[in-house]
Order: C-alpha cells, then structure tokens, then sequence
C-alpha cells in the first residue's frame, strides 16, 4: 500500500527507495539488502509495506536462529 502523505509531519514529498536496511537487536545488528519502502523527505521517515516487514522478520527469525546455534 503506497502513502499519499507521510503520517509523521504530513508532508507530500513521499518516495519510494530500495536499499540495504540495518536494525539493532538484543542479538547484534541485521544488516537487510534490497528493502523497497517509502521514505518521506522531508522529516526522514521510512514506511515498510506488509511484504518488507515479511522479509525483515525473516532475516531477524535467522539471525535469531544463528545466534541460538552459536550459544
């Protein structure tokens, strides 16, 4: 679903961007390549769609399973 405007500061200057993605966890950072989402340019804001947080969950499931593994 593509957002007309950003929900934070309202701004209409909204576009999408696909590149890498990197999040902080208990376990370590997870670095995600390829991300397609909406950033807002104007305060900065990233929006994922239902299918990137799809694929973010699953890199956080595996390097949850990785970190349990190397315990």
């Amino acid at each position: 679903m593509r957002l007309s405007g950003c929900p934070i500061c309202e701004s209409k200057k909204m576009k999408v961007v696909k590149g890498e993605v990197r999040f902080q966890t208990h376990k370590g950072e997870i670095v995600v390549p390829d991300v397609t989402r909406q950033k807002c340019l104007a305060c900065g804001e990233e929006f994922f769609d239902h299918q990137a947080n799809l694929v973010l969950d699953a890199y956080r499931r595996k390097k949850k399973a990785v970190a349990i593994a190397s315990y």
